[in-house]
C-alpha cells in the first residue's frame, strides 16, 4: 500500500516530534497491534517501535487508512491488560476496550 501524509504531518507534527518518524508511522499503519476507529472516521494505529525503548507509536490517519494525520508516543498503551485473580487462581485477558479492526 501507498502512503503519503497530510501537510500538517509533514510541516508541523515531524518538525516538532522527536518521537515520529515517517518511516515509524507507515511501520505501525502496516503492522499495528490495534486499530480503532475514531468518531470522526480517522484511524488509530498503535505499535511498539524498539527505536523509542519503551513506549508505542500512535499514528493515525485519515478515513483511507493510507494516509498519515498525526503521531505520538503513547506511554499509556497497553495492548492487553492482565488481571489476576489469587482466590480463584484465575487470569482475566482484556485485549482491548474497543471493537478492533
Amino acid at each position: 500500500m501507498a502512503f503519503a501524509v497530510t501537510l500538517d504531518f509533514e510541516n508541523e507534527v515531524l518538525r516538532r516530534r522527536v518521537d515520529s518518524r515517517r518511516e515509524w508511522c507507515i511501520r505501525v499503519s502496516e503492522h499495528p497491534v490495534r486499530v480503532e476507529r475514531q468518531e470522526d472516521n480517522r484511524w488509530r494505529f498503535w505499535a511498539p517501535i524498539a527505536e523509542l525503548d519503551g513506549p508505542s507509536l500512535r499514528a493515525i490517519t485519515l478515513e483511507d487508512r493510507s494516509t498519515i494525520h498525526n503521531a505520538f508516543s503513547d506511554r499509556g498503551f497497553q495492548a492487553m491488560k492482565l488481571d489476576y485473580h489469587r482466590d480463584t487462581d484465575s487470569l482475566y485477558i482484556d485485549l482491548s476496550e474497543q471493537t478492533s479492526v
